[in-house]
């Protein structure tokens, strides 16, 4: 036998061996079957697992089948927030404490219209006649027969001898007013105390002194100046030009003092001139600042103050207070609550002290127990 015959002898046991080992391989399937491979048990074959399956399910039956379907559900969840908003309206009374201060200013003015063609000084305490009609040209009623006695434009002589009191001022302006002979005139009285005749029932009208001329020059009166009259508007119609005063200049008994009621000044001129006049009465009242008065009744302002001296016109100041109050209702009052402690009203919604309370309770920053400052509460 040749090398080659025994080889062959030897290889063919061993492939056979190896066939038969191949064919055992084949024919013994393993445990845990794949679904994937071509050895897997169709549909309706006993199983006892799913990897013994082609489809892999095995069912609870032992048998191969398709595998169940599977449904999967998408449940969305849609969550609405319902936001509720509750209004609480609280009604509080209110305690409201109104003061009204009402101020009543009466001052005494210093000229005073009488409303019967006189002004009284209530500095002084004269009594001026108040000139009527519209200021034009002059008309000299020493020559020509003046009907009103007040006219604006009236103008006389203080003397027609050069240096008397012979002039239609006194003889003619004077007289007309008191009704007689300048300082007497026709005056009459049945009870010692009022009486009749003359001017507003007075027969002492007169020309003023220089110097009480002088008290009513008003420097600040609107035009005063520039062609309007530089005196107070009370006295009605004036021209704005010079007036004569009863006072003699010391200089010459043919001259005497006048105001000029264009810009102010104060001069003295010939008696013998015309110039319009004014009449004034009185002043025996004490003026402002004077002292010797007893009463009232002796001041021209009517005050006489301490030490017996005449007060300027008084001001009365009247003060009216008001105060109205509106309670809360019943059954409302503080209390503590909160943390930190405010104080709430009792009665209404639980609100902080804005709506009444104190803002804070008493008590509660330096220690003791807490508690509202006022009950009920104020509002």
């Amino acid at each position: 036998m040749s090398r080659v015959e025994r080889l062959a002898t030897r290889i063919t046991p061993t492939l056979l061996l190896l066939a038969l080992g191949g064919a055992l391989l084949v024919a013994t399937p393993s445990a845990g079957t794949d679904p994937n491979n071509a050895n897997c048990k169709p549909n309706r074959a006993t199983c006892t697992s799913k990897r013994q399956c082609c489809s892999g399910f095995c069912g609870s039956d032992g048998l191969c089948a398709a595998p169940p379907t599977t449904t999967t559900t998408s449940t969305t969840t849609t969550t609405t927030i319902v936001t509720t908003t509750t209004t609480s309206t609280t009604t509080t009374s209110t305690t409201t404490t109104s003061t009204t201060l009402s101020t009543t200013t009466t001052t005494t003015p210093r000229f005073v219209d009488n409303g019967d063609g006189t002004v009284t000084d209530n500095d002084t305490g004269l009594q001026w006649e108040k000139k009527t009609g519209t200021v034009g040209t002059g008309v000299d009623c020493d020559t020509t027969t003046c009907s009103d006695p007040h006219d604006v434009n009236n103008l006389y002589l203080w003397s027609s001898s050069g240096t008397a009191p012979d002039g239609g001022a006194f003889t003619k302006f004077l007289n007309a007013l008191d009704g007689g002979a300048t300082g007497v005139g026709n005056c009459v009285s049945s009870d010692g105390s009022s009486q009749t005749g003359g001017f507003v029932n007075h027969c002492d009208w007169r020309l003023p002194t220089n110097a009480e001329l002088q008290t009513i020059i008003d420097t600040s009166a609107s035009g005063c100046g520039t062609g309007g009259p530089c005196i107070d508007a009370t006295f009605g119609p004036t021209a704005a030009s010079v007036y004569w005063s009863s006072t003699t200049f010391a200089g010459g008994s043919s001259q005497a003092w006048f105001v000029d009621f264009f810009t102010g000044f104060v001069g003295d001129d010939l008696k013998g001139g015309s110039a319009p006049v004014r009449a004034v009465r009185g002043g025996s009242c004490i003026p402002t600042g004077g002292d010797g008065c007893r009463s009232n009744f002796d001041c021209c302002t009517g005050a006489c103050g301490a030490g017996g001296v005449c007060e300027a016109p008084t001001t009365t100041t009247t003060t009216t207070t008001t105060t109205t109050t509106t309670t809360q209702p019943l059954g409302r009052s503080c209390r503590c609550s909160g943390n930190p402690t405010f104080c709430v009203e009792v009665g209404n919604t639980a609100e902080d002290c804005a709506i009444g309370c104190p803002i804070e309770c008493a008590g509660t920053s330096g220690g003791g127990t807490p508690s509202c400052t006022a009950t009920p509460c104020p509002l």
